[in-house]
């Protein structure tokens, strides 16, 4: 690590860190308030990404260890998946993305007894990551009971971009001046993320109420037809049961005046 490194890199953890604080705290008062449940994932999933950071930041030295460190983003990755997969009818697959996972450090630990290079350790593991965030973003914008809205494919775009730069982590994480790059990198798609993920909340979110209201309507709606319905029917009988009486006085009537019998 070269001195502009030892110099930037505490300074961009530091504002990394705290963008990922600020981001828990404010999902956090937003839940509070709205008692949306999907903000209630949120809080979980940059808790998750808080933690995964601060691991990330005390393992450097050791390839290895560093490479096993990255792969525990599996976690904040499984919950992006709950958060963004399920409200639009898909059951994220989680046994087979720990499957996935578990393969991935199974490789990771062999190649460590055969290969030296940060590239032919991390490789694995970010493989199977990157396979896990493709298929996520696959599904939010292909697999839904509904068409896709712009929100969801460009979400689809920063989970592409997630998957590139997992990559990049394996390739690119072993050469000096790549750290500042890499974190950088991860503050960016962090921040996109932040809003995007916010935004389709609150947009499911309101076309959940307008549903519900539609939804409601219609009940009603129901209701007063039925009601009509019934009322209907009553009115045809009491019709019909005073119309009879009526009708046999009016014929007797008649035939008294005809025959001026009084």
């Amino acid at each position: 690590m070269n001195s502009i490194e030892t110099q930037v890199l505490p300074i961009l953890f530091l504002v990394l860190l705290g963008f990922l604080l600020i981001n828990l705290l404010l999902n956090l008062c937003l839940y509070s308030c709205t008692k949306i449940k999907a903000l209630k994932v949120l809080v979980a999933y940059w808790g998750s990404l808080m933690a995964f950071t601060i691991l990330m930041g005390l393992f450097q030295e050791d390839k290895l260890l560093t490479v096993l460190t990255f792969s525990t983003c599996i976690v904040p990755i499984c919950i992006l998946g709950k958060l963004l997969l399920e409200p639009v009818g898909v059951k994220p697959p989680f046994k087979t993305y720990v499957t996935l996972w578990l393969l991935g450090i199974v490789l990771t630990l062999i190649s460590s007894q055969i290969v030296s290079t940060f590239f032919g350790l991390a490789i694995p593991v970010c493989l199977t990551l990157g396979l896990i965030l493709l298929h996520i973003a696959y599904s939010l914008s292909f697999d839904g009971g509904r068409p896709a809205t712009k929100l969801q494919n460009f979400i689809s775009i920063l989970l592409f971009l997630s998957f590139v730069h997992t990559i990049n982590f394996a390739i690119f994480r072993g050469m000096e001046g790549n750290q500042i790059w890499g974190w950088a990198m991860a503050f960016s798609s962090y921040q996109l993320l932040s809003l995007s993920v916010l935004a389709i909340i609150f947009e499911r979110h309101t076309l959940g109420e307008t549903e519900r209201l539609e939804s409601v309507v219609q009940e009603r709606t129901a209701d007063l037809t039925r009601a009509l319905t019934v009322k209907e029917k009553l009115i045809r009988i009491v019709l019909h049961d005073i119309a009879g009486p009526i009708q046999g006085q009016s014929l007797i009537l008649s035939r008294i005046l005809v025959k001026q019998d009084p």
